[in-house]
């Protein structure tokens, strides 16, 4: 979490006139990104960026300094991705904000209208069809759906599996996004937005 001169870069100490122009930044870092406070600032800060209507694709990352101990967790992201993609679509894939990031659930969809998924953009409809299905869950964590300034759906998980199936009615959404926390409050999975409008 040094700032310049020792660490340039892990602090956000740029000065841009158009954040516009940034793809993606890394807001979980280091193991237990979720009990990080640097990390849950920088999440604070990208929800923000979402709100204002920037479009900037959140990732997790890690530093492989030395091996995990015991109870630590690590952050991975995720990548909507065909195997045996190119690394130009992988990098269009993360540019896009096609991933999520996850210490333990996994996401089989999350798709909006039978069709759209994370990274996407949908234009305004009247409702909205959010189809999720999710592995790697315990009992106790909690689903939560967003938009850019509200939490819209929230529901407890029995298993380690889960599926869900809402109807939204159109509002003023600009976005759709995924969160899960686990039975202490901690978030342990979040999801670019799929975007909604011109």
């Amino acid at each position: 979490d040094q700032g310049n001169p020792w660490c340039t870069g892990c602090r956000w100490d740029y000065q841009l006139a158009d954040l516009r122009s940034i793809d993606a930044i890394e807001i979980w870092n280091y193991v237990n990104p979720h009990q990080s406070q640097s990390s849950e600032e920088a999440y604070q800060q990208w929800v923000l960026l979402l709100a204002q209507g920037y479009e900037i694709a959140a990732t997790a990352g890690h530093d492989w300094h030395r091996p995990l101990e015991g109870d630590e967790e690590v952050a991975r992201s995720y990548l909507l991705v065909e195997e045996n993609e190119t690394l130009d679509q992988v990098l269009q894939a993360h540019q896009l904000g096609r991933s999520y990031a996850s210490i333990r659930p996994l996401i089989h969809h999350f798709i909006l209208n039978d069709h759209y998924q994370l990274g996407d953009r949908m234009q305004e409809a009247e409702d909205y069809h959010i189809r999720l299905s999710m592995a790697s869950l315990e009992p106790g964590d909690c689903v939560m759906i967003f938009d850019q300034d509200q939490l819209l759906i929230e529901e407890e998980v029995q298993d380690a599996s889960f599926i869900g199936d809402w109807t939204l009615q159109s509002r003023s959404s600009r976005l759709f996004r995924l969160e899960v926390k686990n039975n202490k409050d901690e978030r342990i999975l979040f999801t670019n937005p799929i975007y909604l409008g011109s």
